[in-house]
């Protein structure tokens, strides 16, 4: 409730270093989170889902400010964009610990970018309309996670693309 509160009573945030938070977050049309650092909670996270009259979209920008600093956003649960208007940039690892998922449709508008990884149990990416960016930053990950031991092997159940 204390997050939620900060960005009713600040549209408008910045925030340095790791920053975790209890429970849900949901960055509404109108409020802009700027993240020095890592966002992690340990329930769900939603960027711009739900309908308001705002113009403005939900903004997060998370920004890493040093190779050897963690920087992110890491959900215990899942992550979803979309549903209206919202713009995502994220320079650091992205985990959710069940869905990520961008949802751009005919009346939404997303707008988002990655750098670094986006790691989850499930990944739902529809897009209609805006280009989505995601582009693998080594660096991000070993400040997020340390150094690997060996590689993961990664299995891709179904992929489909529609034209």
């Amino acid at each position: 409730n204390q997050f939620r509160d900060l960005l009713n009573e600040n549209p408008i945030a910045t925030l340095n270093g790791i920053t975790y938070v209890t429970g849900n977050i949901f960055l509404k049309k109108g409020q802009t989170l700027i993240v020095n650092g890592a966002l992690v909670t340990d329930g769900s996270l939603g960027i711009g889902n739900g309908f308001s009259f705002d113009t403005a979209p939900a903004v997060l920008t998370i920004n890493n400010v040093s190779t050897s600093t963690p920087s992110g956003l890491l959900s215990k649960k899942n992550i979803t964009i979309g549903g209206f208007n919202s713009q995502v940039n994220v320079n650091g690892l992205v985990y959710a610990g069940g869905t990520f998922a961008i949802k751009d449709g005919i009346t939404q508008n997303v707008d988002s970018n990655f750098s670094g990884a986006i790691v989850a149990q499930d990944i739902e990416i529809v897009i209609s309309w805006q280009p989505t960016d995601i582009e693998l930053n080594q660096a991000y990950i070993n400040a997020a996670l340390g150094e690997p031991i060996f590689s993961q092997i990664i299995f891709i159940n179904h992929w489909e693309e529609e034209y």
